[in-house]
């Protein structure tokens, strides 16, 4: 269990307090997948409560207020880094200076307006019989592609604070983890979780390789970005499939 609580302080702002080895903060990615799962769950309880009293647009804005709150906004800052950073660098270091800057740009606001805005239209959308298996599902698959990203790549940076998670994940944690994933996607979607699944591998095997051709590797924020980009993506594939 104690990988299972280095997992959810990484990838969350749950206040744990341990102090992890760098082994371990590697191989706590083996739980990415269930602490998506766990997400998942926190934002459909947020859900089922509040639409009890409110209509179901402003339960949708406050899952997706929860949803940065409970994560620290961490991976949505990632995402308008790399929109900064891939926009107006001319080349990698341009783009690995850019990244690291805590400032944010015009093309990093546009885009966390889009990345937002497309959450909330996507899960208003979807049948709120199905928004249980989305954000379940959302959860899990955007924290599995962050595992299969790091997995697949190398760190772009000499140092950094994804360094040690991209450079130290073992197959065995890795298929740990790409198995739990695929079983809860058929459990909650049935056939249309294999293909599901097999879309997610095909954008986030994409993803590692314009990021490499760009950077050469990856970084926290590509990190980040990937988890955003394949919750939004998770999303409109439910949406598709049970509109």
């Amino acid at each position: 269990m104690r990988l299972f609580f280095i997992a959810l302080q990484f990838i969350t702002r749950v206040p744990i307090g341990i102090k992890a080895k760098e082994e371990e903060i590697s191989r706590s990615s083996l739980f990415f997948p269930v602490i998506g799962a766990c997400i998942g769950l926190f934002l459909f309880l947020i859900f089922f409560l509040s639409s009890k009293i409110f209509p179901q647009n402003v339960s949708i804005l406050l899952v997706i207020i929860a949803s940065i709150l409970i994560t620290g906004g961490f991976h949505t800052e990632g995402f308008i880094d790399v929109c900064d950073g891939f926009y107006g660098g001319k080349n990698k270091e341009d783009i690995l200076r850019i990244m690291k800057d805590p400032h944010c740009g015009s093309m990093g606001i546009i885009g966390a307006i889009i990345l937002i805005l497309s959450k909330f239209v996507i899960l208003d959308s979807i049948p709120p019989l199905k928004i249980f298996s989305a954000l379940v599902l959302m959860g899990i698959l955007s924290r599995w592609a962050m595992v299969f990203i790091a997995f697949s790549s190398e760190y772009a940076r000499e140092s950094g604070t994804g360094k040690v998670f991209v450079e130290g994940i073992k197959k065995p944690d890795f298929w740990l983890a790409t198995v739990f994933t695929i079983v809860f996607s058929i459990l909650l979607t049935g056939i249309y979780g294999i293909i599901l699944m097999g879309i997610i591998v095909f954008i986030t095997f994409f993803l590692g390789i314009f990021f490499t051709k760009k950077i050469s590797g990856i970084t926290g924020d590509t990190l980040g970005a990937t988890n955003e980009i394949i919750e939004v993506i998770s999303l409109l594939m439910i949406l598709f499939f049970f509109k």
